[in-house]
């Protein structure tokens, strides 16, 4: 299933999520596909500290933030706030338990994952 948007609901919506060649812009992109890893599926009022925490976990985990000027750099807490109201069809509203557990207490978590990397290491060093 493709990942849908919807910006409409966002205060000046076109300034905020597009340039003047109508393309989107990077921070309102990565906004987008974050929702698929900070499992909500939207920004609102209720949810935006909640949303940008995450984000910052995700950026320091996986280095995925907004490329300017040829360097990284973190999303901030007002380009969340100017996107409260993004929408996509990402279908979750996790807690911040049920996120954690997904990303770092089962099978396919981070967690597992650098434990597996590092018994593979170990695997090839012994061989």
């Amino acid at each position: 299933m493709a990942l849908t948007f919807d910006l409409t609901k966002i205060e000046n919506y076109q300034e905020t999520g597009y340039d003047r060649d109508g393309r989107l812009r990077p921070v309102t992109d990565l906004l987008i596909w974050a929702t698929l890893h900070v499992g909500l599926g939207e920004i609102s009022n209720e949810n935006a500290d909640e949303f940008y925490a995450r984000m910052m976990i995700i950026h320091r985990l996986h280095d995925i933030g907004i490329i300017e000027d040829g360097k990284e750099r973190m999303i901030t807490p007002e380009e969340v706030r100017n996107h409260i109201g993004l929408t996509t069809n990402a279908g979750m509203n996790e807690t911040r338990a049920q996120w954690i557990r997904r990303n770092f207490f089962n099978k396919r978590s981070i967690t597992e994952d650098y434990a597996r990397s590092y018994r593979r290491a170990m695997e090839a060093k012994v061989s």
